[in-house]
């Protein structure tokens, strides 16, 4: 809670393998890959998190991952705010997902998230 996640090598964040972390007002930023990625099975909370300007997204779920992503604002990205594929799940609600390079929020690939109440403007290709 409260940590600056920021310029790594990769991903500021990575959850897998059933996995289940508590991502609580941090400032995810600047890293090379995804602010973060969730797959093979990883879950986890992410809550009122600020994401933005990362290298290939703020988010990304793949391979039967399950995160939920509450209040969070996720701009300024490289591409995609969120990115769900390869039959990825998960809930995405109340986010703010503005100013993306790409679509707000893209899904793909037998990919089967629920979105609900979420804003998404002023991305550079589609809303969803």
């Amino acid at each position: 809670e409260g940590c600056e996640i920021a310029r790594n090598g990769w991903s500021g964040v990575q959850i897998s393998e059933g996995a289940h972390p508590s991502l609580l007002h941090n400032s995810i930023h600047d890293n090379k890959s995804a602010g973060i990625i969730s797959f093979n099975g990883g879950r986890g909370l992410a809550c009122r998190n600020e994401i933005w300007s990362n290298g290939k997204g703020g988010v990304q779920v793949r391979s039967g991952a399950f995160p939920v992503l509450l209040r969070n604002t996720i701009r300024d990205e490289r591409s995609f705010g969120i990115w769900v594929y390869e039959n990825g799940l998960g809930r995405f609600e109340r986010n703010e997902i503005i100013d993306n390079a790409w679509s707000g929020l893209q899904v793909e690939e037998g990919s089967m998230p629920t979105v609900t109440a979420n804003r998404l403007c002023g991305n550079r290709s589609a809303g969803i």
